[in-house]
């Protein structure tokens, strides 16, 4: 990827460049902006340059434990990518991910805590299903709302809360209504919201994550037995055909979609018409 960012900068190498020599990738990386590496935002880079790393080159030069806790999983394979370890030895397919995130700007700016809830409530939902679906449970959750970075004439908030799921679950009434609460915790009133997310973290497996707490009992069976009938109702008659109560509609919130391209093969109302 440095490369081939790096070829198209430079016009003397006709958009071909082999970093092949531990000097020409110790000098590919001193070139390189920390901010074009992937995985780094705006505020990160802020963040990075605020320390003194300017560069990719300084990128590698921070501890691999600081990465890791500050850019999770995805950037702490970067950081390792970028010393020579390949990240792809096993096939995608048949690797779990470490952690599972839904998020999405919404169709118009949004005020009210109820819209914004049953976006939370949504994502919260999404990534429940998509734990079930890798045979995962969840020991953290992860809540995140903030306002358009680009509408300056507004006032700016963003924030985050992470909560532990105790006992780990991937029951999605419970996820939701975790996510719910730390919604609450972070809401403020008065901001015109543009985004929100749910991230869940510390992933483990299903059967070998199940831990018992103490005063507080679960009930596995009755869990998974219901989550396996709202998946298996959804997955014959489509998505979101059964849902919580507090999903709600999601009219006011749900992103816009004025250009999307038509589905020919799977919807019948949207084949071309043709007229003689």
């Amino acid at each position: 990827k440095m490369a081939n960012k790096l070829a198209k900068k430079n016009p003397t190498s006709h958009g071909v460049m082999v970093l092949a020599h531990e000097e020409q990738i110790k000098e590919a990386l001193q070139l390189f902006p920390v901010e074009d590496l992937w995985g780094i935002g705006r505020a990160k880079a802020k963040t990075l340059h605020g320390m003194g790393v300017k560069t990719a080159f300084d990128f590698t030069k921070l501890p691999g434990e600081w990465v890791k806790k500050h850019f999770t999983i995805t950037g702490f394979r970067m950081w390792r990518e970028l010393h020579g370890f390949s990240c792809m030895d096993e096939p995608a397919k048949d690797r779990k991910k470490e952690a599972i995130a839904t998020g999405r700007s919404f169709g118009k700016l949004q005020v009210h805590f109820d819209d914004v809830s049953e976006a939370i409530a949504n994502h919260a939902a999404s990534c429940a299903e998509k734990l079930r679906k890798q045979k995962s449970l969840a020991g953290y959750l992860d809540v995140q709302i903030e306002t358009s970075r680009f509408r300056t004439e507004l006032p700016q908030y963003a924030q985050h809360i992470t909560l532990k799921l105790t006992p780990a679950t991937n029951d999605s009434i419970i996820i939701v209504k975790k996510a719910l609460e730390g919604l609450k915790q972070i809401w403020k009133a008065g901001y015109f919201y543009n985004r929100c997310g749910v991230l869940l973290m510390d992933l483990r497996d299903a059967e070998s994550g199940k831990q018992e707490v103490m005063f507080e009992k679960q009930d596995w069976a009755k869990s998974e037995k219901l989550m396996q009938t709202l998946d298996a109702i959804n997955k014959q008659y489509g998505k979101n055909t059964l849902k919580l109560a507090s999903q709600g509609d999601g009219k006011k919130w749900a992103l816009r979609r004025a250009y999307l391209s038509p589905r020919y093969l799977t919807r019948l109302k949207e084949f071309i018409a043709l007229k003689s």
